[in-house]
């Protein structure tokens, strides 16, 4: 599987200022986007601007790797949220083996760390507390595809209505848990009733 930039890949940072973010409060960004520095950086520096938080995807184990010198700078100053899968951790905290150290090490550089583990859930990591969130178990799990996406959308619709961390974890979880049952990366529509009876 190989990834598809899209529109994202003609842009260019002279296209973006804080007004594209004026009516927005909170801007997510994949993790791709860091193999173009210039505009990661304009695009988050504009965001803060316009007084949006910022949450980042890191998207793979190989854009960690390539990344990791301006990946720093930006954790540190723009973004407010990580979201890392295992890989994703393991590449940027490469000795330390324990997965609750790497989210509170990610969480001395951005005020909220979350570290997915899969089935055995995830970690969400706020200064030296740790959420430990239960993953949601399926029967058969068929297709990975969008599994991280769809955990980032569920623990941000909890995020930006006020919700707790560990509710925003579960939040995740039931996203999560929900896509990998099917092929692709799209809920059926037929399930949204349901996902919206448990959120509420």
């Amino acid at each position: 599987m190989r990834t598809m930039l899209g529109a994202s890949a003609l842009l260019t940072p002279d296209e973006i200022s804080p007004s594209d973010f004026s009516k927005s409060r909170h801007v997510h960004i994949e993790g791709y986007l860091l193999f173009n520095p210039d505009l990661i950086k304009a695009v988050a520096q504009s965001a803060k601007e316009a007084g949006c938080t910022i949450s980042l995807d890191l998207a793979s184990f190989e854009v960690v790797n390539a990344s990791k010198s301006q990946l720093s700078d930006l954790l540190s100053n723009e973004v407010d949220i990580v979201f890392a899968n295992e890989d994703e951790a393991k590449a940027y905290f490469p000795d330390i083996e324990d997965y609750e150290t790497i989210a509170k090490e990610f969480a001395k550089v951005c005020e909220i760390a979350v570290v997915k583990l899969g089935a055995d859930g995830s970690l969400v990591a706020q200064g030296d507390t740790v959420h430990r969130i239960p993953g949601n178990k399926v029967e058969r799990a068929i297709d990975t595809t969008g599994a991280g996406d769809l955990w980032a959308s569920g623990f941000l619709a909890g995020w930006l209505t006020g919700k707790d961390l560990p509710t925003c974890g579960a939040f995740g979880s039931l996203m999560g848990a929900e896509i990998v049952q099917i092929m692709g990366a799209s809920i059926p529509e037929n399930r949204w009733s349901e996902i919206l009876k448990q959120i509420q």
